[in-house]
């Protein structure tokens, strides 16, 4: 029952990361904050990816296989000069747009909702989770 309730919250938590990557700037400053916006959607996906692939691996078709390491590609190679911490403004450059496009791509190829992720919220001081 543990084992399976993890592959639940890794697949969750994934789920997020893609569905954060895939937003507006203004929904993922919105979705991301109070922390650095862009350390955030970077490390978000970075943390999930190898569980997922983990996890889920063996039941992946090549189509998602593909999509997956397309984004996992598009995040290696942001230049640093994107990801200048809070620097909201960072969001608008290229890399971030295609980024967006590769993780639509993603939520498509996966039939995952195209939709925000829950919020953070502070649970206890400098404690923050999703809503």
């Amino acid at each position: 029952m543990c084992e399976e309730l993890d592959k639940v919250g890794i697949e969750r938590e994934f789920v997020y990361a893609v569905q954060a990557l895939a937003r507006k700037a203004d929904d993922q400053i919105a979705s991301q904050s109070p922390g650095c916006v862009t350390c955030e959607l970077y490390e978000g996906f970075n943390t999930y990816y190898p569980l997922f692939l983990s996890v889920f691996e063996s039941s992946l078709s090549e189509t998602h296989r593909e999509a997956l390491s397309a984004l996992r590609t598009a995040i290696a190679e942001i230049p640093e000069c994107d990801c200048v911490c809070f620097d909201n403004a960072m969001l608008e450059r290229e890399s971030w747009q295609g980024i967006r496009r590769i993780a639509r791509r993603v939520l498509d190829t996966f039939r995952w909702p195209n939709e925000p992720p829950p919020s953070f919220c502070e649970a206890e001081p400098d404690v923050w989770n999703r809503l």
